[in-house]
C-alpha cells in the first residue's frame, strides 16, 4: 500500500503528522518489525539503515494494521506492517503460549515462523480474517499459510483458524465474549443460524472421519461409558448417553460434581470416560482427565480448544466449533457430532443395536410410554 504522495515531496501537513509519530518512536515506543521487505534489525532504533528514516504512522485500516513511513531524500512512502490487535497483555501472553506449544516439537521454515508470529501479534484478525489477510500480515503467500497449518498437524488453515478463534474467545471475559459475538448483528436470528451453518461446515473440514470411526470402536469395546458434562453442555451429554444406552451400551451421564470422583473410583481400564466441555474447561473436567490418565482409563474429550498437555492425556480429542451469537455457545455442531458418533457406534455392531431397540420397544409398550394417534 502506498501513500498518494509516494513519489513526490511530502506536504507540510504530511511531514507534521509523521514527525509527531517520529517523536513517539524516539521515546522508545516499539515499531513493528514485521514490515515486508524490511529486516527486523533495520527497524531497531540503534541500527537504522543510513539514509532511510523510519517513522511510525498511526492507522486503523480494516485489518487493524499499523503503518510506517519511509523517508529517503525527503521523499515519503507508506508501507503496511504487521501491527497488533487491540488485546490485553494477558490475552497476548495466552495466545503466545499456545502458539509456542504448537512448535515445541516441530521444525519450521523462516516463513512458517512469520505466519505464527502474525497469529501471535494479531489474534483477532487471524481468528476472523481471511487467509489472504493473514498472509499479508505475515508477508508470505496464501500457500505458505496453508502449508504451515499442515506442518503443525492440522488438515489446513480452516482447522488451525478454528482452534485459534476458540483460544482467542476463551481468553475473553463473559461480557467481552458477548460483546465480541453480538457486534454488528442487526438480525440476531439470521446471524445465529448462519453461524451454525459455518460451524457445521467447519466440522466437515476439520474433523477427520477416521477419528470418529476410531472413537466409535473405542466406545463399542468399553465395558461402561461414563459421560461427564455440566451446565448447558449436559444437554449434549444427555443426548449422547441416551443414544449409546438405547443402542445397547452401558452409558451414564454424570452432572453432579460430587459424583465425579465417586464414579471414577469404580472404573477400570476396560471402561471409557467421555468429557464434554467447551469455551473453558470446567475444573472438575480437568481433574477427571488427570485422574483417568493416572489410572489408565481411556478418555474421549469433546471440546473447542485445549492445551497440548491435556490433549496428550486423552485417548481421543475431538475439537468442535461452538461459536454462537452472544455469550452462550451454540451447541448445534456439538449435537451433530454426538449424533454422528452414535451412528458410527451402531455401524460397529448393527445386530447389537437392533436387539437393544427391540427390547426397549417392548418396555415402551409395557409402560404405555407413547401416545398413539
Amino acid at each position: 500500500m502506498r501513500c498518494t504522495r509516494a513519489t513526490t515531496r511530502a506536504s507540510p501537513r504530511c511531514r507534521s503528522r509523521c514527525a509527531a509519530s517520529a517523536r513517539s518512536y524516539a521515546r522508545g515506543e516499539r515499531v513493528s518489525a514485521a514490515a515486508r521487505g524490511i529486516p527486523e534489525r533495520a527497524l531497531s532504533r540503534d541500527s537504522l539503515v543510513p539514509g532511510r528514516t523510519v517513522r511510525s504512522v498511526p492507522s486503523n485500516d480494516e485489518h487493524g494494521a499499523s503503518r510506517i513511513a519511509l523517508s529517503r531524500n525527503d521523499t515519503w512512502s507508506v508501507k503496511l506492517v504487521a501491527g497488533g490487535d487491540d488485546v490485553t497483555e494477558d490475552q497476548r501472553e495466552d495466545i503466545g503460549a499456545w502458539v509456542q506449544s504448537l512448535v515445541s516439537s516441530t521444525a519450521l521454515t523462516p516463513k512458517a515462523q512469520e505466519v505464527l508470529r502474525a497469529l501471535e501479534v494479531n489474534p483477532r484478525l487471524a481468528s476472523y480474517g481471511s487467509v489472504r489477510a493473514v498472509a499479508e500480515k505475515a508477508g508470505v503467500s496464501i500457500g505458505t499459510v496453508s502449508r504451515t497449518a499442515q506442518s503443525l498437524g492440522y488438515l489446513g488453515w480452516p482447522a488451525l483458524q478454528q482452534e485459534l478463534r476458540a483460544r482467542y474467545l476463551s481468553s475473553l471475559s463473559a461480557t467481552g465474549l458477548a460483546a465480541q459475538r453480538q457486534s454488528g448483528q442487526e438480525q440476531p436470528m439470521l446471524a445465529s443460524i448462519t453461524r451454525d451453518q459455518v460451524n457445521l461446515a467447519s466440522v466437515l473440514h476439520s474433523i477427520g472421519m477416521e477419528q470418529i470411526t476410531r472413537t466409535a470402536r473405542r466406545l463399542a469395546a468399553s465395558r461402561r461409558i461414563i459421560v461427564l458434562a455440566r451446565g448447558s453442555y449436559a444437554g449434549v451429554g444427555m443426548i449422547f448417553a441416551h443414544g449409546c444406552s438405547l443402542n445397547g451400551y452401558d452409558a451414564r451421564l454424570i452432572m453432579d460434581e460430587a459424583q465425579v470422583p465417586n464414579t471414577l473410583a469404580t472404573l477400570t481400564s476396560e471402561d471409557l470416560v467421555v468429557v464434554i466441555s467447551f469455551w473453558r474447561l470446567y475444573e472438575s473436567a480437568y481433574r477427571a482427565i488427570q485422574a483417568c490418565d493416572a489410572r489408565g482409563i481411556p478418555i474421549v474429550l469433546l471440546t473447542e480448544t485445549v492445551t497440548r498437555e491435556i490433549e496428550e492425556q486423552c485417548s481421543e480429542c475431538i475439537k468442535v466449533p461452538t461459536e454462537g451469537i452472544g455469550f452462550s455457545p451454540s451447541l448445534t455442531s456439538a449435537t451433530a457430532v454426538v449424533h454422528g458418533l452414535i451412528a458410527e457406534l451402531v455401524a460397529v455392531d448393527p445386530s447389537r443395536a437392533t436387539t437393544a431397540i427391540e427390547q426397549a420397544e417392548l418396555e415402551w409398550d409395557r409402560f404405555d410410554l407413547f401416545r398413539r394417534f
